[in-house]
């Protein structure tokens, strides 16, 4: 695909740092990106900001995953849709930052969803924006080569059998079901280890 993404966009995307500065900043001011005052969408910036801390000391990543990365000679833009408050972000995006840290031919670059020009609207998972969502883009051309998101696909599948018996309203909420939901996920993502993730994203990211 091709032209998706404009090297505006990327220009006037965040680093890895300046992204997780701004979730500490919202976590400290009790607000997150596009909502006010401390609400399930805040409480859940300030878990994830807890578990990118953690995945950036603990995420090791395998022989194969380094062997691969090494191998990648092409030069790579991987631009990572995202919202503070996702919690399958919180899992994904440290580890594609030390994968991306492996490779100087790899440049990760992070934008939100919520903010214009919406490029989630160009790559929707199964008729959803979901997030997070990362492209992989030809530095020159900016030729899409691969994408990989919302989830690794043992879990996805898990949750579509969720989202089938839960209404909107139990979607977008604080419901029981959410809780006891994110819970699930984040106990499938520590028995993992990561490991799913890295097997999937080096097959669909690099070229």
């Amino acid at each position: 695909m091709f032209g998706l993404i404009t090297q505006d966009v990327i220009d006037g995307a965040m680093d890895y740092a300046t992204y997780v500065a701004m979730v500490k900043q919202l976590v400290e001011g009790y607000r997150t990106a596009g909502s006010e005052g401390r609400d399930i969408k805040h409480q859940m910036t300030g878990v994830n900001y807890e578990t990118i801390l953690d995945l950036e000391r603990s995420v090791i990543l395998e022989k194969e995953t380094i062997n691969l990365l090494q191998r990648q000679h092409s030069e790579l833009v991987w631009v990572f849709i995202t919202e503070p408050w996702c919690l399958d972000s919180a899992n994904a995006l440290p580890v594609i930052h030390k994968m991306a840290e492996l490779n100087s031919n790899i440049e990760l670059k992070i934008v939100l969803k919520s903010a214009p020009p919406y490029i989630i609207e160009s790559f929707p998972t199964n008729n959803s924006l979901s997030t997070p969502k990362t492209i992989s883009l030809d530095k020159f051309s900016l030729i899409t080569w691969g994408t990989w998101g919302p989830r690794p696909e043992p879990l996805q599948a898990i949750v579509r059998i969720w989202l089938k018996d839960m209404s909107k309203e139990e979607k977008e909420g604080d419901s029981f079901q959410v809780l006891h939901y994110q819970k699930l996920i984040r106990e499938w993502f520590k028995r993992d280890a990561t490991k799913t993730m890295q097997a999937e994203m080096v097959k669909s990211l690099l070229h």
